[in-house]
Parts: structure tokens; C-alpha cells; sequence
């Protein structure tokens, strides 16, 4: 039996590449994890969530639908070239 000094040592601080990448993979992992709860707690704590859908379509025809629902109470129409807001 060989002793257990003989055997050629690694440096201690050194992964595998296939360790180095599993340890990547879980610290983004973690990462994301940390921004879904924080994005959560602040969506539920400051109001700050995803807006309601207002137009069901994003055409012309979804404008007019929105305005014959009754929901729109003032309209404004600004027409013209290089309007900027």
C-alpha cells in the first residue's frame, strides 16, 4: 500500500473544471432565485406589479374597441409630422 503523502496533492483552493461549472450553474441559480424573491416582495409591498392589459390588441381596431367599451372618458388626438412628446 502507498502512503498517503506520496500521492501527488492539489492546491487546495483549485476546482475541477467540472466542479468549477456546477458551482457557476448554483451561484446563478442563486441568483436568480434572490431577484424573484426580491422582486416580489417589492411588487407586493410597493403596489409595483405588472399593469393591467388595457388594449386586448395592439391595432387600431384594439383602440376602437377600447373606446366603444365605455372605459376611455377623454380623448385626446395629437396628428401631425415630428410630434414628440
Amino acid at each position: 500500500m502507498s502512503d498517503a503523502s506520496e500521492l501527488p496533492k492539489k492546491e487546495e483552493g483549485a476546482l475541477s473544471p467540472e466542479l468549477q461549472e456546477q458551482s457557476d450553474d448554483s451561484s446563478e441559480d442563486e441568483a436568480a432565485e434572490d431577484m424573484d424573491f426580491l422582486r416580489n416582495l417589492f411588487s407586493r409591498n410597493l403596489g409595483i406589479g405588472t399593469p393591467d392589459k388595457v388594449l386586448d390588441e395592439l391595432t387600431l381596431e384594439g383602440v376602437a374597441q377600447y373606446i366603444k367599451s365605455g372605459k376611455c372618458k377623454n380623448i385626446i388626438c395629437m396628428v401631425g409630422a415630428g410630434i414628440s412628446t
